[in-house]
């Protein structure tokens, strides 16, 4: 269970640096735009080489959020993952306890006064 825990933690901190990187992306994706937009480009986008940055970026944009939206999944999956597994091993605690055969002594118990 606590293996579970663990590798939901990893999950969250992978999910958490992508989501930072791709939104850094689309910072200067759209910086870059903003500094190229007084120059008129002649570059066309090729279909045979969508990862080629000389089309106007509109394609990795639309990637990079399309990346945002998946990291916030993953993110949302490994958080489901570490709740669930707290409900679990609190479940599991409860359950241990309530099978104790040796009962702390309370007052009530001890009528010694």
């Amino acid at each position: 269970m606590f293996n579970a825990i663990n590798t939901a933690l990893n999950g969250m901190n992978t999910a958490a640096a992508r989501y930072n990187s791709d939104a850094n992306n689309i910072n200067t994706d759209e910086s870059d735009n903003v500094s190229e937009a007084s120059n008129v480009s002649t570059d066309t986008y090729t279909p045979d080489n969508p990862d080629d940055d000389s089309d106007d970026g509109d394609q990795n944009l639309a990637t990079d959020v399309t990346n945002l939206h998946s990291d916030q999944f993953l993110y949302d999956a490994n958080a489901a993952v570490i709740h669930t597994s707290s409900q679990m091993l609190g479940s599991l605690l409860n359950i241990t306890d309530t099978e104790n055969p040796y009962p702390q002594n309370t007052d009530q118990n001890n009528n010694c006064s």
